[in-house]
């Protein structure tokens, strides 16, 4: 039987199908196999900045970012001005600088990657879904911060706790005032995340402006609320007209002046004041080293603690730890200093009262007052802090012969003693509180070294023939 004219035209058809799907499948291995080999070159799919960089060497690549960079130098990103608003500023003036190598580097690591798997999945996928890379900046941080200090400087507002002032009797409360602060440590980081992220372009989003939480009142009138009574307070005296020990006093009464202390806590002297080092501020002015004034840096803080031990005494608080000097202190009754030394030396007491309690100290020409203020309710009726039970700790003398010395040398020391501190407080409730601190002031020896002296009877070195 003869193919009809029908037939005869679908096998033509059919055979022209496969031809064509043989033509392409040639063609798709053919461009596979280009697509796949290794050329050393930009792979094909791959953009930087939006321009197609496909076979590109990296000499190539890298004229190309050359060139794209200075036709942007003055190029600038938004910046957020700290409010709702951004700033347009250079990217030179920030210091974001162009990291070509890098640039380089990532586009032409892309579709070259050592695993088989990565490296077809890569090539391929470039080929209907083009990959689009951005030029690598990095952060120049002198620069950014330069910028960022004058932008602190232009956005800033001063602000400070709630706290409270005493005049006489009277408790005055001054309300927070809220401040802003631009962090540009934080700041510094979020910039180097956004330029690792490729963030930083010409149309990019605005580079923030980290503000600082801290800036925000730690003790607001809430917090102050209900302390309206001075719990006690104690006075002591200085010579203004030493300086170096006056300017020590003052940075460790601004030191302690404010500090709140909440139910329960404790207040440790040296963890609010800190430690006396020139770097803190001190000054030159002579400390006590074993029983001795000799030069060193933060003389006069013991005026600081022992002036505030006595206002704690006085106010009720519960004392943890208290240190006597080694020999009784010009500027307050034997029994009722409290020396201190950062690093093993401290004066703490616990808040024992239900409410906060608060510090305020101050100076006044030559006179420095501490006051612990509280509620109504935890003021003391009545307070007396005796001093007494004393008993003398003689001295010793020593003796001791030095024969470079062409006269004898004595040392006078002096007697110690010991003391009782005894306090009693009476509160309106009836509660009373009695307990004892003991001082111990130790002895200092009289110290005499002798000359040597020729033994009696002997004889004597001839003298020599004076000049005629």
């Amino acid at each position: 039987m003869g193919v009809n004219k029908r037939e005869r035209s679908d096998f033509v058809v059919r055979r022209r199908i496969k031809q064509s799907l043989a033509v392409i499948t040639a063609a798709v291995i053919v461009a596979g196999a280009a697509v796949l080999y290794p050329t050393g070159n930009v792979v094909h799919g791959v953009y930087v900045e939006g321009k197609e960089v496909s076979g590109y060497t990296p000499d190539e690549l890298r004229k190309f970012i050359v060139a794209t960079e200075a036709d942007n130098a003055d190029g600038t990103v938004q910046v957020s001005n700290g409010q709702n608003g951004t700033v347009s500023v250079k990217r030179k003036a920030l210091g974001i600088e162009t990291q070509v190598d890098k640039t380089v580097q990532e586009a032409m690591q892309y579709g070259y990657d050592a695993s088989p798997i990565t490296y077809v999945t890569q090539r391929l996928s470039a080929l209907f879904h083009p990959v689009h890379m951005k030029i690598a900046y990095s952060l120049n941080e002198p620069a950014a911060t330069e910028f960022l200090t004058k932008q602190g400087k232009a956005i800033g507002k001063p602000g400070h706790d709630a706290y409270l002032t005493v005049s006489g009797q009277n408790v005055t409360l001054h309300k927070e005032v809220t401040g802003r602060k631009l962090d540009i440590g934080a700041t510094l980081k979020e910039w180097k995340q956004a330029l690792a992220d490729g963030e930083v372009s010409l149309d990019s989003t605005p580079l923030p402006l980290v503000i600082d939480e801290h800036a925000k009142p730690k003790v607001t009138g809430d917090d102050l609320k209900g302390i309206t009574t001075v719990l006690g307070s104690y006075q002591t005296t200085f010579n203004s007209g030493a300086t170096s020990r006056t300017h020590n006093i003052a940075i460790a009464s601004d030191k302690i002046n404010g500090t709140l202390i909440k139910s329960g806590k404790q207040f440790s002297f040296n963890t609010v004041v800190g430690e006396r080092t020139a770097e803190a501020g001190y000054d030159d002015a002579p400390v006590f080293v074993n029983g001795k004034l000799e030069p060193g840096i933060g003389g006069g803080i013991c005026q600081v603690s022992s002036t505030l031990f006595n206002a704690a005494l006085l106010s009720g608080m519960k004392i943890e730890e208290r240190t006597p000097h080694f020999e009784p202190v010009g500027y307050i009754p034997a029994g009722r200093d409290a020396t201190v030394a950062h690093g093993y030396l401290d004066c703490c007491f616990k808040n024992p009262y239900k409410q906060s309690i608060y510090v305020v100290s101050h100076m006044d020409g030559d006179t420095l007052t501490v006051y612990i203020l509280g509620t109504a309710a935890d003021a003391p009726k009545n307070a007396s802090i005796n001093v007494g039970d004393q008993k003398v700790i003689p001295h010793k003398k020593t003796e001791s012969v030095d024969p470079t010395l062409k006269a004898d040398s004595v040392t006078e020391g002096h007697d110690g003693m010991s003391l009782v501190t005894t306090r009693h407080l009476v509160w309106a409730d009836g509660r009373t509180l009695n307990d004892t601190f003991d001082s111990t002031y130790d002895p200092v020896d009289t110290v005499i070294v002798k000359a040597a002296k020729a033994a009696t009877g002997a004889a004597q070195p001839a003298q020599p023939a004076k000049p005629q």
